[in-house]
This record gives structure tokens, sequence and C-alpha cells, in this order.
């Protein structure tokens, strides 16, 4: 049979293959395989248990026909019916309670840098070879956790047919299976992200085994390659072979069928010096999100998005769907669990729409929203992209804000938790924020656990100090100059106590400025530290922000100054974010920023903003590209401005005879401009210098006749050289 092939080699050596172990693997432990066991429950079960003659002989006749699956199911419904179960399940703790020595496989299987293993036996083999799994054996019934250590890619055993110390988890049949994974969607989304991310090698299985326990789980495959070790004779299994490939990508490397399978040991082998011999990744790339394509959402009849892995920051006036973008986005990546919301971006007049998720790593994932008979639907294919890529994805909608709500005494030490749909649902509500209030609580719990850890805690009391000490230096940063420190929790009513320019006051008395941007940042470290806690500093993580408004009830200094504070702290978080601030985009790359607006037929477009609209002051941004007001000056003097050219070009087209016609004229036109030149400031950006500039041009004007506009110029202009002198060396001037 030929070797390894090569995608397996590479998947083995990053951490990315997943072991799926059938009950061939313990045959030479003298396990019973499937056929045994079936034949050996008949006999228990006719011997034991009071199973009906002629049930018996149609299980017999089952077994005699190779129907073994039918053969199971019928054995395990009679049992259950008569409430007799718990004997099936003592019956297989005394054939598989046992301990064994590990096979020369097993210990092949310990070289390699597995990330996981799934198996289908009911011995403790496995166990027994990956030790350092300890409590990471899981069975369906703790979905929550097997999600959680797929997203951090951490080594696990899942027994998918239950694990013997825990009765109530055993599945004996491929129907029971069957039915408790239709009964626990979670779950198929779980072994669905499996499929999709990882590379399988499927091992002492048959191939009706294999499809068996594919069709169980109800999904077809995707672009992931997949692969079987498989003794085979004959040549049906040809057939069989072609269809695994077709419908789910996987090769079949077959073998002749034998007694001994030493053909499996050296396969194994060649594998493990293969991985051996190459440098292993010292860890594996984190995806980030690379390219949107929105198709009938919103306003959007197709839209196309290529993202930077930095900062994504959309314009463009009300109702353009700047919003509806970021939606989409946490709609796709919740999947079913947005449902609620799915008819809010669905395309006006259209009954189905689609978004495309792409990473940078060529992984897509495909969400649509439809109408069917039973109302609005929604399907991503494949589900569970966050499970998928590992992402810590968070949405905040535009109103973000602290409540006065009491909160709890100290709750402890939190447990490390994993990215949930919950971080982004708030975002596609159109509510305020509620999440906020958590912040205070998380403040709570770490100056709890910052003067009550102990031996027993997950780190030690330092680091839970560093941890609130990390928090508010983070919001210093933000702030500049105000005055935010923490002054400890007011034990009578648990409230969170800074020390501010006014003095000692609860958290919540803040302004709402402030109070937001502690909000949704203090969310953002606190859920990275949830997600990621493990890293050494959790900062320094990969995760995706979606916020709306991201200028809200911000000062203009802050908004200048935001999206690098942001990245000097969150130097790997990928932000997408709206905003109608020039402060915000200013000195930002044309790549980074997206201007939509609508055509004269009212369809949005996206327009390409110039990198040098982008820079300059923000009255100049204003009026570039990126935002395209007509001026910024205020409406009155935009009228004034109007009428004096409307006059000037009136006077030009005044024949030279009509002196005394024109004298109103130039009346009003001399008029607009003395209004005009107190409404319109010099350039200057200082206001100091603003003003001396003035008071120049009022001093050249009364000392100069009007007739010498050269000389006030070159005045004007040797004034303006000093002031530049004095700001670049003003020593000097001392």
């Amino acid at each position: 049979m030929p070797g390894p092939p090569e995608p397996l080699i590479d998947a083995c050596q990053n951490g990315n293959c997943v072991l799926y172990v059938g009950a061939g693997v313990s045959a030479p432990a003298q396990f019973p395989v499937w056929k045994t066991l079936v034949e050996d429950m008949m006999s228990w079960a006719g011997s034991e248990m009071s199973m009906s003659p002629s049930l018996l002989q149609a299980v017999e006749g089952a077994v005699q026909a190779g129907e073994f699956t039918l053969a199971a199911d019928s054995i395990v419904s009679e049992l259950q019916s008569g409430d007799e179960l718990e004997h099936l399940h003592a019956y297989l703790q005394h054939i598989f309670d046992r301990p064994a020595d590990l096979t020369p496989l097993h210990q092949l299987f310990r070289e390699l840098p597995l990330s996981a293993v799934i198996t289908t036996n009911f011995d403790r083999m496995l166990e027994q070879t990956f030790p350092e799994a300890g409590d990471r054996v899981l069975t369906p019934h703790d979905t929550e956790r097997l999600l959680e250590l797929s997203a951090k890619r951490e080594f696990f055993i899942a027994k998918l047919y239950g694990s013997l110390d825990r009765p109530e988890t055993l599945l004996v049949s491929p129907a029971q299976y069957e039915d408790a994974i239709v009964g626990n969607r979670q779950f198929a989304e779980f072994m669905e992200s499996i499929f999709v991310s990882r590379t399988l090698l499927f091992l002492g299985s048959s191939l009706e085994g294999i499809s068996a326990y594919l069709e169980g789980i109800r999904f077809r495959g995707g672009e992931q390659q997949h692969y079987a070790l498989v003794a085979v004779s004959g040549s049906a299994w040809k057939a069989k072979a072609a269809m695994l490939q077709r419908r789910y990508g996987i090769q079949v490397l077959a073998y002749p069928e034998n007694d001994a399978h030493p053909e499996v040991y050296a396969f194994f082998n060649r594998l493990v010096n293969e991985v051996k011999r190459r440098e292993r990744a010292s860890s594996r790339t984190t995806a980030t999100l690379k390219r949107v394509v929105l198709e009938n959402i919103g306003p959007f009849e197709h839209l196309e998005l290529e993202l930077t892995n930095t900062w994504n920051v959309l314009l463009g006036d009300n109702g353009v769907g700047k919003s509806t973008i970021l939606k989409a986005i946490a709609l796709a990546m919740c999947g079913r669990d947005a449902k609620p919301y799915a008819n809010r971006l669905l395309r006006s007049g259209t009954r189905h729409g689609r978004i495309t998720l792409e990473t940078n790593q060529g992984r897509s994932y495909a969400t649509d929203i439809f109408m069917s008979s039973r109302g609005i639907e929604v399907e991503s294919r494949p589900v569970g992209i966050m499970e998928i890529e590992g992402w810590l994805a968070l949405g905040f909608p535009p109103i973000r804000a602290m409540s006065w709500r009491g909160s709890f005494g100290p709750q402890g030490e939190p447990a490390l938790q994993r990215p949930t749909t919950n971080d982004l649902l708030p975002m596609m509500s159109d509510e305020p924020d509620p999440r906020l209030d958590e912040v205070k609580q998380w403040i709570i719990n770490l100056d709890y656990m910052k003067r009550t850890a102990d031996d027993d805690s997950q780190h030690d009391r330092a680091f839970y100090s560093r941890l609130q000490d990390q928090f508010f230096d983070m919001i210093r940063t933000l702030t500049g100059e105000l005055e935010v420190e923490f002054a400890g929790v007011q034990p009578e009513m648990w409230q969170v106590m800074v020390r501010t320019d006014d003095g000692l006051v609860p958290i919540e008395s803040v302004s709402q400025g402030t109070a937001a941007l502690i909000g949704w940042t203090g969310l953002l470290l606190k859920r990275l530290y949830a997600v990621v806690g493990d890293m050494e500093n959790p900062m320094q993580a990969y995760a995706i922000v979606l916020i709306d408004e991201i200028d809200a009830h911000m000062h203009p200094r802050w908004q200048q100054s935001l999206l690098h504070d942001l990245s000097k702290l969150f130097p790997n978080v990928q932000f997408m974010a709206t905003t109608h601030s020039p402060l915000v985009v200013s000195g930002m790359q044309a790549d980074q920023v997206f201007r939509f607006e609508r055509d004269a037929e009212g369809r949005v477009e996206r327009i390409e903003v110039p990198q040098d609209m982008l820079f300059g002051r923000a009255d100049q941004i204003l009026t570039g590209r990126g935002f395209d007001l007509l001026s910024t000056s205020d409406y009155e003097t935009q009228k004034l401005i109007q009428e004096y050219k409307e006059l000037v070009r009136q006077s030009h087209r005044k024949p030279a005879a009509d002196d005394k016609a024109a004298q109103p004229l130039e009346h009003r036109i001399a008029t607009l401009e003395a209004q005009l030149r107190q409404r319109l400031p010099t350039p200057e950006e200082e206001p100091v210098k603003r003003r001396a500039i003035e008071l120049i041009d009022a001093l050249l004007d009364e000392t100069l006749s009007a007739d010498l506009p050269e000389a006030k110029d070159m005045l004007r202009d040797r004034a303006q050289k000093l002031f530049d002198e004095l700001e670049r060396q003003p020593e000097r001037w001392r």
C-alpha cells in the first residue's frame, strides 16, 4: 500500500489531525469488534434477559444476514421497552472494563502530535495511551466543554458512545447514537466543525461503519481532505470509496484484508518517522477575516469588501447600510442563534440573501437567509465559524452605557470560557447594550480575588491585582489627562468607587462618553482573559471587534487618538467600525476606509477614498472624498458666501457705463466682504496664532492704503514666517 499522503503528514506535523478510532484497533487486546459484540449480546440477551423467542429468532436472522446494526437496534429497543438497559450497561462493563496492555500501535499513537481522538469504543485503551487527557475524556453530554477545547485547540478524547464511568451517557446501537445527535444540535454542529477544520484519519472501522457515522450527523464534506485506512477484499469496496471521496472528501487508503493487519503498523510507523523528521511548526497561525460578500442584504444587491487585519472603518450618510454590514457579519458568525433578527437584514422585495465570510487562509463560510413556509430561516455551511477558527468576536451597538443597577457581591473566580454568540447578539437587537454592567461585576470579582486567592485558585493574588491595574491603566491611556483611578469597592451596596477630578464617586457617575469607553473596552479585556487567559498576555491575542459609531459621546481630542491607542493596547485585534467623525479617520490608510453613498437611482455604491483625502485638517477631510461636505462653515455663513458669489458674478456682467446702477451692488459686495472677514477665520489652527494674524491684518488695513496690496501681502508673509520660526525654535525668543 502507498505511504502516508503529504497532506496527512502536514496535518500531523501542525497538530491539525484528529484520529478516529474504531473497534478494530482494540481487537489485538482481545476486545470484541462490532460483529462479535453483537453476536455476544444476542447470546446474552437470549440466556440472561426475558427476550421473547420470536424476537430472538428475528435477531438471529438479522445476524446471519450480516445486518448487525439492525440486530443491535432490536436488542436495545427490547431492553429499553422493558426498562432493563441498566443490565445491558452492566454487561458492557463486564466485557470492556478491564485492564489491557497497550498494543504497539497504541504506542505509536503517543508519538503523534494529534489534535484530538474520537472513538466509538467502550474500552479504556485510549485513556491509557493518553493519560495527559485527564478530565478531557468527554461524551456528547459534554458539548459545552468540547466546544471550548476545540476552540482553544486543546487535546481531548471524545467517546461518541459514552463512558463506562457514566452509565447515563452510554449509547449501544447506531440508532441510539443517531437519536442522540438529532436531539443535540449543538453536538452535531461541534462534529461538523471538527470535520471542516481538521484532517480526520479513520482507523479500525469498515467503510460501512464510516458511512453510518457520517450519515448520523447529516452533513456533507467541504474542501478539507480526510483519510481512511481500511482493510478491503474483492472490488465492491471501490464504489463505496468513491462515494466517500465524492460526498465527504475522504480518501480511502486500502490494504488487503488479513488477520494480523501488519500494514497498519507499518503505515503509522512511517507516518511517525516522517513527522519527526520534519521540523514541527511551532504553532498554528490564527486566520483573520479577509473578505465579506453580501448578496441581497440590507440596501446591497451585491457588495464585496476586502478587509485589513487591523482597522476597517465605514463612512457614509445615514441610511446607506454601514450598520447593516456589521450586523451581517455578526449574523454570519452567530448562524441560527441570530434567527430572530434575520428578517431585518433581508433586502426589500427579495426572499433570499447570502452572507459569505472568507479567511486569509482560504476558508469560506456561507450563511443563507431565506423565506420558507415556516417564516424566516437561517442556514450556515459549514456551521460554527467561531468554533472552527477559534475566534473571539464581539459586537457593540451604538448605544453603550452603564446603568445604576446594583452589582452583586463577589462571585469568585471565573473559569476559562469559550467564545459564544452571546458576544455578538447584542449588536443585532437594536437595543442598548446590556453587558456593560458586567464590567462592574468583574472589577468587584478581581478586587475580591486579589485579597482571597489561595493555593486552590487558578492564579495567585498578584495576578488579580495586576489585571485590575491593567484595566485602569488601559482606561488612563484611552482618556488621556482625565483622572479615573480605582479607589475600592463600597461593600454595603457593592459599588465600584473611582477617584476623579470631582472627587470620590461611583463609577456610574462618570460622563456618558467615559462610561461607554470604559464599558466596551473593559468588556473586550474581560472576554480576552476569559477565553485566552492562559496566554502570557491576552491583550496580544487575535479577536474581532464590530462596533457601531465608535466615536459616540467622545470629545474630539479622544477621537483623534482613539484608533492609535486601541491599536497599541490590542495590536492583534481586527476592528470594524462605523463613524461620522473626520477625526477618527484622519491619517488612516486608504485601504482601511470604506465609504458608501447613493447614486442617482438611489442604489448604494462604494466610493473609493483617495489617500490624500485622509490627511490634513478636519475641515479638509470633511470637504474631501471621505465625507463630501460642500463647506464646513455654519449654515448662515454659507448663505452669505453664496450671495457674495452671485453678486460678484452680476458685477462682472454689468456694462462699464452703468456706474450709477452698479453702486448699490458694490456697496452690498463690500458689506458682505466685511461680514465674511469676521465669520471666516484665518487658516491658522491654534486660536492664539489665529487671533495674532487677524490683529496684524487689521493693523495693516489701517496703516497702508488700499492701493498698496503688494506691500500688505509682503508684510503679512514676513509675520507668518516669524510665527513659524517661533514654533520651531521657541528657546531663541525667550
